[in-house]
């Protein structure tokens, strides 16, 4: 009892210690683990919002080489009358989605600088593919083609999760500043002309 009386203090001090530092070892964990979940939830809104726009794709209709295409292709531009509208490129855009996609934009440029040129393309219903050729200037289209090798390409579009999206050189992002130019009132929105409509198999959300 003599030795508890005199040790008394230090075994007080001690369990205090003890207690903050198990106080301090239970804060970090409980802030890792609020941690984890933030970022698991933010993973999973991530998913959500993506279920949509990962769904939808577009590619050019090239085939063969790039080098041989940009030369008949250019021929074949050169052989219209000056300013007339002519067939610059031909896109395929697929929708594996059950909803329809909107606002679609589809965009050349240049990186670290604007867009070159933008085009209305028609909305994409549900488990729906569609082929379009953009159209534009003779002379414009000699300067893409010849200059084709540069260029970004991006398509804009709206879902009905998530405002908009490119989907381009940058992978797909959220347009979160907007850079279409639809209601800019600008003027630069080119026509394209719709070939094709035909249905898409392997149609659903992403997991």
């Amino acid at each position: 009892m003599r030795w508890l009386s005199r040790h008394s203090p230090a075994i007080q001090a001690t369990g205090s210690i003890l207690a903050v530092l198990i106080a301090s070892i239970a804060t970090v964990i409980a802030a890792k683990t609020l941690g984890d979940q933030t970022e698991l939830n933010r993973l999973s809104q991530d998913r959500f919002e993506r279920r949509h726009a990962s769904r939808v794709a577009w590619w050019y209709e090239r085939d063969y080489q790039f080098d041989l295409y940009a030369e008949e292709n250019r021929a074949r531009v050169e052989r219209a009358p000056a300013k007339s509208i002519v067939d610059y490129e031909t896109i395929t855009l697929v929708n594996r989605s059950p909803v329809s996609i909107t606002l679609i934009e589809f965009a050349i440029g240049k990186p670290g600088v604007p867009a070159t040129a933008w085009w209305l393309v028609p909305d994409l219903r549900p488990c729906e593919s569609i082929r379009v050729r953009l159209r534009t200037e003779r002379d414009n289209a000699i300067r893409y083609i010849k200059e084709g090798k540069e260029y970004y390409s991006n398509l804009y579009f709206a879902d009905p999760a998530v405002t908009f999206w490119q989907n381009g050189a940058g992978g797909l992002l959220k347009d979160d500043a907007n850079l279409r130019v639809r209601d800019s009132g600008s003027g630069l929105l080119q026509e394209t002309k719709l070939i094709s409509r035909a249905p898409t198999a392997d149609c659903g959300e992403s997991a």
